[in-house]
């Protein structure tokens, strides 16, 4: 991985209690610094105990109101789940032609019939539009996430004409 420090020798805070090091981990994408912290030695101290530590606080908060804000970008638009082994190659190709085509798709090639039936009560509770179950080579089935109903088509064209 590559990452880029900063080291800041002046770096004034107004936190009395840190007797060392202090440090913030800042991202490119959010307003406000992830986490704060420091050393301070002499904090445990006024609780009746001595003891060396090093610490630090995020900030959930901004965290929370930086992912909230961004939900669109993050968007999943389907899931495309192939019904059986044989199926995976079209699957594949259907998920890449609707990526080029700029859709945000989660291929699920996890064959288990539980981990499908998860996918599905996932959909009907989530924002992304829905799931493409491919059941042949030449069905379709869309399981919309608002309604939680499925249709079914015979090609990509019709799911597309018909289906969004």
């Amino acid at each position: 991985m590559d990452y880029k420090v900063n080291i800041d020798l002046t770096e004034l805070r107004g936190f009395n209690y840190y007797t060392g090091v202090t440090f913030e981990i800042l991202s490119q994408v959010l307003p406000s610094p992830l986490l704060r912290g420091g050393r301070y030695d002499e904090l445990m101290g006024k609780y009746g105990r001595d003891a060396a530590a090093t610490g630090f606080a995020v900030d959930v908060e901004s965290l929370m109101d930086y992912s909230k804000n961004n939900v669109e970008n993050n968007q999943i638009h389907f899931v495309v789940i192939p019904n059986k082994p044989s199926l995976r190659r079209e699957a594949i190709h259907l998920t890449e032609w609707l990526r080029s085509s700029g859709f945000k798709v989660i291929l699920d090639l996890n064959l288990n019939p539980q981990q499908k039936e998860l996918r599905l009560k996932e959909n009907r509770a989530s924002n992304f539009y829905g799931v493409i179950l491919l059941e042949t080579p030449r069905k379709l089935k869309l399981i919309e996430s608002r309604k939680g109903s499925g249709k079914e088509f015979s090609n990509l064209e019709e799911l597309l004409k018909g289906g969004i």
